[in-house]
This record gives C-alpha cells, structure tokens and sequence, in this order.
C-alpha cells in the first residue's frame, strides 16, 4: 500500500482508498489486482461538513459570545449552544452517496430556481399593480379635470345667461312693459310687481304671464321675488323716507 494525493484536497490517502476519507472524492483508479469494497462512493455532507453535526447559535447570546459587555456565561463565549445538532441531511453519518448528492444538489438547484422565479413573478406583479393604480389615478385626475372644466363652463353659460336676461328685463322695466311678454302695462290691468333679489330694478309682469313656463318665468323664479301689495306699499314707504 502506498499514499497517493487526493486529487481534490490534495491531502496523503491510502492508495487501496475506494474514496477520500477527508472530501468524499472518489478514487477511481486503485492498483492492479486491488480487490475493491463493495461500499457505495461518498462524498462529505454539505451541511455539515463531514462532522454530522451542525453547530447551533446560542440562544442566550445569540451567537455574538458576549451576555452584554461581559463573556456569556451559557455558552462561555464560543457563541454556540453546550451542544450540537444531528445534521439532518446526512442523519449525522457525515457523508452521503454519490447518488443522494447529486440529487440533493439537483433538488436544491431547482428550489433556488423556483425561489427566483417566485421572486420574478412577485416583482412583475407589483409592478404591475403599481402602473394599474398610477394608470387609474391618471384616469381620475383626467375626470376630475374634466367635470372641473364642465363645471366651470356651465358656470360661465349661466352668468351670461343671467346677464342677457337681467339687461332685457332691465330694459322692458324702463320702458313700463311685462317683463315675460314685453308689452306695456296698463293701470289697474292684472299684474302685480316683481323685485329682482340683487334689488337691482323692480318691476311687474301680467297675471296672465305668471302662469307660463317659458325661460323668462323661470329665470325670474329664480332670480326674483314676486312682491305683494303690502310689500309695495313699504317698498314706497322706504322710497318716500329717503
């Protein structure tokens, strides 16, 4: 028997070594007439590192070996527990075949993967997420500006409106006529006096107008107030006070 580097650790081995008793690899060329065992090859656990226990973090220093400013005392500053875990993946032999390595790395690719790919997707969906809510907020702003801007047109129609039609009752105020129909207005014929509520002008319509539904009664609805004759008789007191 001789001793042969290993050519993975390059640590001195038996030459009749089926595998390297330091890193699991395997010897595949043994000497001629070298009667080979029957023993599966292995390789060293990867999470144990051929130990077959895996080394645990004190729980009462949380691995830092100190307990505040001073040594732990639990774990004497070594910041491991007084005792090991069995390795779980080489159920503390140290070792596994080469079969089981392979597919434990196999397995733990394909985890890694599918971490990635959970990762990927996760992301791609809250990007996604976040475009749709910045897409519907756009959205929002878009309507509120819009109905903002109907709002404000709508606003404008009904000042004008509110104006042409101030000026034309204004107008037919002066001239003595019925602010609905425009016609003059005659002492003692039915009609009764109007006061617009800005107190702008007063006036009287037709009793016979006050009953129609067209723009100019619906304006004066609004915009005027329909005076009764104890309403004009103090409106003519004020007048005459001043």
């Amino acid at each position: 028997m001789a001793l042969i580097g290993c050519p993975e650790c390059a640590k001195q081995i038996s030459s009749l070594a089926v595998a390297c008793p330091h890193c699991g690899y395997p010897i595949h060329v043994a000497p001629s007439g070298t009667r080979l065992s029957p023993t599966p090859l292995l390789r060293n656990c990867p999470d144990c590192g051929a130990s077959g226990k895996v080394p645990a973090t004190c729980s009462a220093c949380q691995g830092t070996g100190l307990d505040g400013h001073a040594r732990c005392v639990y774990c004497n500053g070594s910041g491991r527990d007084a005792f090991d875990y069995t390795c779980d993946t080489c159920d503390g032999c140290g070792q596994l075949t080469f079969d089981a390595f392979d597919q434990l790395q196999r397995e733990r690719k394909e985890q890694e993967r599918r971490r990635a790919e959970a990762k990927k997707k996760n992301a791609e969906e809250a990007k996604k997420s976040a475009n749709e809510a910045e897409k519907q907020r756009h959205e929002r702003l878009a309507q509120e500006a819009v109905r903002a801007e109907a709002e404000r047109i709508k606003m404008l129609d009904e000042e004008r409106r509110r104006r042409s039609f101030t000026t034309t009752l204004k107008a037919r105020s002066q001239q003595g006529a019925c602010l609905v129909c425009g016609e003059k207005i005659r002492i003692f014929q039915g009609s009764f006096p109007v006061k617009m509520t800005d107190g702008s002008f007063t006036a009287a319509i037709h009793e016979r107008c006050s009953v129609t539904s067209n723009e100019v009664m619906t304006f004066l609805k609004t915009y005027a107030k329909m005076l009764t004759n104890a309403d004009m008789t103090g409106e003519q007191g004020r007048t005459r006070s001043r």
